[in-house]
């Protein structure tokens, strides 16, 4: 049975325990990916809804022949939690830089591209003394692989295939489905139907092929965690799904 309990990571540099997920307070969440002051709702909502889906795809490859030994519980548990901090390198950029309401120029294409390695760093600061080294290395990889592609054209260092870690490759599936779903300073959300069309056309392209099929596998879990989050908004404008 999946554990539904926010879970709590002990940062050192905050000295008191910051919840991750679930329920989690906003400046413990903003303290945690060193952003220094309170995370807005957006970022708190993503935050959430990209750790709920990668445990529920990830949960879906357990017992897959292809991970068998590497995809278990243990490894869905610490994926829940390590997924919150896959975009902390974003708390380096600058805020008007990442909510500019207009296409990006190439110039800040490059620096919006210097996150997951930034975000692998600081992360290996964050959880410096952590007890848990499994868990220390899947948020680092997680924060520096979530942008890599299946096809090799992905940054920041075009890893190719299997060469991208699993926790990587599910995050990646999880951040984009969110990311399209949702209402964001540059564009509108996406409905499900469209999102999810889009996921599948990323098969083995964009996306491990497996982890689609987990997609579409889940996509009952999928719409159960987006329609929780759409009822658990009052009286602010974040996401919007509709099936």
């Amino acid at each position: 049975m999946q554990d539904d309990a926010p879970r709590v990571i002990r940062i050192r540099p905050v000295g008191r325990p910051v919840g991750l997920t679930g329920p989690a307070a906003r400046a413990d969440w903003a303290a945690a990916a060193g952003e220094g002051g309170d995370a807005d709702a957006e970022t708190i909502g993503h935050v959430e809804r990209v750790c709920a889906y990668a445990e529920v795809l990830a949960r879906r490859l357990v017992g897959h022949r292809r991970f068998r030994g590497t995809v278990t519980e243990a490894f869905v548990r610490r994926l829940g939690v390590a997924a919150a901090l896959h975009d902390a390198g974003k708390a380096a950029l600058p805020p008007a830089l990442l909510r500019k309401p207009a296409r990006l120029t190439p110039a800040e294409i490059v620096i919006i591209r210097r996150h997951p390695t930034l975000g692998a760093a600081a992360v290996e600061r964050l959880l410096a003394g952590h007890p848990d080294a499994a868990l220390r290395a899947m948020a680092a990889e997680v924060a520096l692989t979530h942008h890599e592609r299946w096809d090799g054209d992905g940054y920041p260092h075009g890893l190719v295939g299997d060469a991208i870690p699993i926790s990587g490759r599910i995050v990646a599936v999880a951040d984009v489905y969110d990311a399209l779903t949702s209402a964001r300073a540059y564009k509108p959300a996406l409905p499900h139907a469209a999102a999810r069309a889009e996921i599948m056309a990323g098969r083995g392209t964009h996306f491990d092929p497996a982890v689609v099929d987990a997609f579409a596998a889940a996509e009952p879990a999928i719409l159960g965690i987006a329609a929780a989050a759409v009822a658990s908004i009052t009286g602010r404008d974040a996401v919007r799904i509709a099936a």
